[in-house]
């Protein structure tokens, strides 16, 4: 179901059809391990703690996760070059920024493309 209650094929939208093309370029391109670690962190964000797009849109209307996002990334950084972190420290502040940055991005298309159609994908439909 959509957000709007429509019954959609994924296969029959564009938008399924072009992200599908774009995970293919990304695992083509051995571009896919950062993608795929955000995408688990959002998962892991949105089924345990319950920070799912209603969550968002109405708890998060003032640029916090971009502001969150931004944050990690320079706590890693300064860990590093203080001689305290490493490159885990990196990774796990790109993976849960990238989270974040994601979730922002998907309030801020909701909130900005009204009548928008969400296309959910069952296990059943997926490629």
């Amino acid at each position: 179901m959509s957000a709007h209650g429509q019954e959609l094929r994924p296969e029959d939208s564009a938008a399924y059809r072009e992200a599908v093309t774009d995970l293919r370029w990304l695992t083509a391109n051995e571009a896919m391990a950062g993608v795929a670690e955000i995408v688990r962190e959002r998962r892991r964000q949105v089924e345990a703690k319950g920070y799912d797009a209603g969550h968002d849109d109405s708890e998060h209307t003032d640029g916090w996760l971009m502001h969150e996002a931004v944050r990690l990334v320079q706590n890693a950084g300064r860990r590093v070059a203080e001689g305290v972190g490493g490159a885990e420290d990196i990774e796990e502040a790109c993976r849960e920024a990238g989270a974040l940055l994601a979730a922002e991005a998907d309030r801020l298309f909701r909130m900005l493309t009204p009548g928008h159609v969400t296309i959910v994908i069952t296990p059943d439909a997926a490629p």
